[in-house]
């Protein structure tokens, strides 16, 4: 074989090498990497390879060869990232999807759309903007759902969150618009599916029994 073709082979051999070691000295920056002749005993008391990986202790690395490094680096890249998203997952689901949280703390307004631009949900969304200080006075939060996403709040520039059973939970009657005022108990009180007046919607929470219970503790 020419000797031009072997050094060229030779130099793509060593260029490649250079950037797996490059991407593994990013994971281990700042970390010592020991090479052994063999492989220790896993049952070592000096080096537990198993507790690198797996309970992530503080303990120097120990690697036989290169190929073993690489295997080390995708093993913890997954177990690093994997657990992470799942978290993340778990918490924007969890936090999109579950009204649990506010009972007897809050009371909630659901608005169910199948349009942003729908007439009854653009007006109610500024009827309610109207109260603002009544219901939060009343403790109501609000909840925007659009088919498979929500939002917390009237704010325009409040972000959307995943919520995939959210609207099909509360979309009985399968219409354009639906309104839902809920208690402290967890219990609908008030459902329609036209704009709802903001005087119609504080009388109604007013003459609830623990609302008027709120009033007399603040005389």
């Amino acid at each position: 074989m020419n000797k031009n073709i072997i050094a060229g082979l030779k130099q793509d051999s060593k260029i490649e090498a250079d950037k797996i070691m490059n991407n593994q000295k990013e994971i281990f920056r700042n970390k010592v990497i020991v090479f052994l002749s063999k492989e220790p005993a896993l049952a070592s008391n000096i080096l537990d390879i198993r507790d690198f990986i797996e309970n992530a202790k503080s303990s120097i690395p120990v690697f036989t060869s290169n190929y073993s490094l690489r295997q080390k680096v995708v093993l913890l890249r997954m177990k690093i990232i994997i657990p992470f998203l799942l978290f993340f997952l778990f918490m924007n689901t969890a936090q999109s999807q579950d009204l649990s949280e506010h009972h007897w703390e809050n009371r909630l307004i659901l608005l169910l759309t199948e349009n942003l631009t729908d007439e009854n949900f653009t007006n109610q969304l500024k009827e309610l903007e109207t109260g603002l200080k009544d219901l939060e006075e009343r403790n109501v939060i609000v909840y925007q759902v659009f088919q498979h996403k929500m939002k917390l709040g009237l704010a325009k520039d409040t972000e959307w969150t995943t919520a995939t059973n959210l609207y099909k939970k509360y979309d009985e009657k399968n219409s354009p618009f639906e309104f839902y005022l809920i208690g402290l108990d967890g219990e609908i009180k008030l459902q329609d599916y036209n704009c709802i007046s903001i005087d119609k919607i504080l009388d109604l929470i007013d003459s609830m029994l623990m609302r008027k219970n709120e009033i007399r503790s603040k005389t």
